[in-house]
C-alpha cells in the first residue's frame, strides 16, 4: 500500500505529469480520478479496520483533569444502566 501512495506522490511531483493532466479534458480526468479513489478506498478499507475491535486502551494519566473525566464516565455509566 505504501508503495502505491509513494509512487502516486512521486509521479505527481513531476512537472511534465502535471502538465499532461492539465491538457486532458475534465470529462476524462474527473471520472478517472473518482474511479481510482473509490477503488483505492475499497482496497484499503480492510487494512484500516484490521484489528480495530480488539484495540485495548491503557489509562496511565493521573492528572486531576483525567481523574475528573474518569469519575464523570463512571457516574454516566451508572445512570445508563438503570
Amino acid at each position: 500500500m505504501e508503495t502505491v501512495i509513494s509512487g502516486s506522490f512521486a509521479i505527481g511531483s513531476w512537472q511534465w505529469a502535471r502538465w499532461l493532466v492539465s491538457k486532458l479534458p475534465m470529462a476524462i480526468v474527473g471520472p478517472t480520478f473518482n474511479t481510482l479513489r473509490k477503488t483505492w478506498k475499497g482496497i484499503s478499507k480492510p487494512t484500516k479496520r484490521q484489528g480495530l475491535a480488539e484495540t485495548k486502551f491503557v489509562e496511565t494519566d493521573t492528572s486531576d483533569r483525567w481523574q475528573e473525566v474518569v469519575a464523570h464516565r463512571s457516574i454516566k455509566t451508572m445512570f445508563e444502566k438503570e
